[in-house]
């Protein structure tokens, strides 16, 4: 393929008399803008765009939500933007800024905080509990935490407390978009996105136009998406009104502050588990309490508390469990859902949970597990009585094969027996081993989606050249390679023969976002569909053949799960807070493999990136996990014959066995992320004084 057809990087791009566009942004955290002076609007070197030069939609739509693409008089958080200013040269640029003054009348600061939250903050708040009626109810009142349980029927109070704060996934390439306007009247957008035609929606809506005269270009991807799903809208409305206003190309790009500042982070979020248990760890009846912090715009609907409860509560085998859940309005940048749309962050909690109380009541984290995870749950969807089930089969595999790998049972016996003798252990190392459990749900994450379809082009050319076209934007340029392989064995093609054409709104079918497609396994189904449909005409009509293929989402993988555990082993040194990651075992259920070098990668890209998310890194310190013993295995036991994800397992799993492991290693709770140094401290410092 020659240079000109290459598909380029953001940054590569240059288009004749371009120019440039900065966000100006509020520096009062939330207000009222009473007054603002503007510096001369007569200098050609530069244009200053305001909320009134929008010529269609102010704000853009996402999940039933609206965000403005410029504040008109109300600002929601530190950082939301103004003005957007068009420059030719970065002098006139500094001077605009400069000559911009906004006199806001400042309103109290909308907090997280437990004791500053007001009712008004709570944007959506929903209850629901599953409850064995032949049990007996249980008063929390009557029980006692510090009371262990001497016969079957006296019963363990364990609550537990947990917060972790937000989560910013650093990506290689900026955040950004460039808008270049036609003679026609039509704009062409070029940005990364995983979801084109919500960028094509978005842009179209805000000019004033026809989505028809709206073309987005996906440019080249140097990391995983993750989180790039309404975002790149905004700001390519922004770029779009820049270009519409100075009849230009014009491109803007945000700076690594900015990205870090103001892009959607993983919502912080904080949970309350109390659990009554008997003397052998049976649960009897767990409350939840739940609260997310979603910022200044919740993008949340009420479809989401399903996944919210299934993450927090697992597939636990308890007669009676309850959650209260809430979405709370701050004065923070809007939050995202980054991992799928699953919440699977919340496992963390969970798995804290569980082990403080096997740990109380000196079981072991893997037989308690096999004993109390069950396969078959009640559907909380309303006025449902469906149950929603799993494989026992392949979960009790997965838990054998991590355990048995990771000689789980004697190194966690052997680590417990130095905790409580702490006195006559003469090492400066502290040594702990932790489990965790989880699954990744493979059904559609949102039900509005359920008439979305994934859509796909196939031209087989005169040249017998495979070249795909789709709108499906993976979260990574390994998934091309997987699909590749797979058309290719289903087509007998050769992979040099087959090309995943450039992501362009002109030339591919509208496709489903990659977030809402689930990945590997929706687009394996629908590549066989048409893979399928190109070989009935491949030997009976002429070359080139062309075939548009769709699949619906509802029909993909309805309520099946991949399952996932890990173990972690680490020590920490009780002088420099060193801590060194041992090894890390894994073992995943995904169905069949495609190709597992790939899947290996994206676990293990998983894994480090939980890694950072729950060791504080930041500008002053980073963690280095290098280096790391890491033993991936897959036991296929469920649906052989059907490739499911592995999702965010390792973004779920890792943190709860990590945190497991310190908790064993330090003796005392951790109830936050991230794990800082000063957190750390303060427990060796208990340690010492006990």
């Amino acid at each position: 393929m020659s240079k000109k057809k290459e598909q380029l990087f953001l940054n590569d791009y240059y288009l004749p008399n371009m120019l440039n566009a900065f966000i100006f942004r509020s520096e009062k955290t939330r207000g009222t803008i009473k007054s603002a002076n503007l510096p001369p609007l007569n200098d050609k070197n530069y244009t200053i765009i305001s909320y009134n030069d929008i010529p269609g939609n102010k704000e853009i739509s996402f999940l039933n939500n609206q965000i403005p693409i410029l504040a008109d008089k109300v600002i929601n958080y530190k950082g939301e933007p103004v003005y957007i200013i068009v420059y030719s040269n970065e002098e006139s640029c500094k001077f605009a800024k400069s000559g911009i003054f906004i006199d806001i009348e400042q309103d109290p600061y909308l907090s997280f905080d437990k004791k500053k939250l007001s009712e008004e903050q709570i944007v959506y708040k929903k209850s629901y509990s599953i409850s064995d009626e032949k049990e007996n109810k249980i008063d929390f009142s009557q029980l006692n935490e510090d009371i262990y349980p001497k016969s079957d029927n006296d019963l363990l109070l364990q609550v537990d407390d947990f917060f972790a704060n937000q989560y910013h996934t650093r990506y290689c390439e900026p955040y950004g978009a460039i808008a270049q306007p036609e003679k026609n009247g039509s704009m062409i957008i070029y940005t990364v996105t995983q979801w084109p035609t919500h960028v094509q929606k978005s842009v179209a809506d805000t000019l004033g136009i026809s989505y028809k005269n709206v073309k987005v270009i996906i440019t080249a991807l140097s990391s995983p998406l993750e989180g790039k799903i309404w975002y790149p809208s905004l700001i390519s409305c922004q770029a779009a009104v820049a270009a519409w206003k100075t009849g230009k190309p014009v491109k803007l790009i945000l700076s690594k502050q900015e990205t870090n500042n103001f892009t959607p982070a993983q919502f912080p979020f904080r949970i309350t588990y109390k659990s009554a248990i008997s003397k052998t760890g049976k649960l009897k009846k767990m409350e939840i309490d739940m609260a997310v912090d979603a910022g200044a715009y919740p993008l949340i609907i009420d479809e989401l508390y399903e996944k919210s409860f299934f993450s927090a509560a697992g597939f636990l085998d308890c007669p009676d469990i309850s959650m209260n859940f809430s979405v709370i309005k701050t004065s923070k940048p809007p939050m995202s859902f980054i991992s799928s749309f699953n919440f699977s962050q919340f496992n963390i909690s969970l798995e804290k949970h569980i082990s403080n109380i096997v740990r109380k009541l000196r079981l072991c984290p893997i037989e308690w597990n096999t004993k109390n995870v069950k396969n078959r749950y009640w559907n909380i969807q309303e006025n449902s009585k469906k149950t929603i089930t799993s494989s026992m089969e392949s979960i009790l595999s997965i838990i054998d094969t991590v355990s048995a790998s990771s000689d789980f049972k004697r190194k966690y016996a052997s680590f417990e027996l130095m905790r409580t003798n702490k006195k006559n252990n003469k090492s400066n190392k502290l040594s702990g081993i932790g489990f965790s459990l989880n699954f990744f749900n493979n059904s559609i994450p949102l039900k509005s989606m359920e008439k979305e379809k994934l859509s796909l082009k196939m031209l087989l050319d005169n040249s017998s050249n495979l070249n795909i076209y789709t709108l499906t934007v993976p979260n990574g340029n390994h998934n091309y390679d997987i699909w590749k392989k797979y058309s290719g064995e289903l087509l007998g093609i050769p992979g040099e023969k087959i090309n995943i054409l450039p992501h362009q709104t002109d030339t591919a079918p509208a496709s489903a976002s990659y977030a809402f497609s689930k990945g590997i396994g929706g687009f394996s189904e629908l590549l066989k569909k048409a893979s399928h449909d190109m070989q009935k005409k491949r030997f009976r009509d002429p070359l080139p053949i062309e075939i548009t293929t769709s699949l619906s989402l509802n029909t993909l993988n309805k309520n099946d799960f991949s399952w996932g555990a890990s173990v972690v082993e680490l020590s920490i040194d009780i002088f420099t807070y060193e801590i060194e990651v041992k090894g890390i075992w894994c073992c995943f259920d995904c169905g069949h493999m495609i190709n597992r070098d790939i899947i290996d990668k994206s676990v293990y890209s998983g894994i480090i990136d939980s890694l950072n998310w729950i060791s504080a890194p930041s500008e002053k310190v980073t963690r280095h996990f290098v280096n790391i013993p890491i033993f991936t295995e897959y036991n296929n036991v469920t649906k052989k014959g059907k490739s499911f994800d592995i999702g965010d397992l390792p973004l779920s799993l890792i943190p709860g066995a990590y945190y497991n492991a310190l908790i064993q290693a330090l003796g005392e709770d951790i109830n936050s992320i991230p794990l800082t140094i000063d957190k750390i401290d303060a427990i060796l410092n208990i340690n010492r004084q006990k």
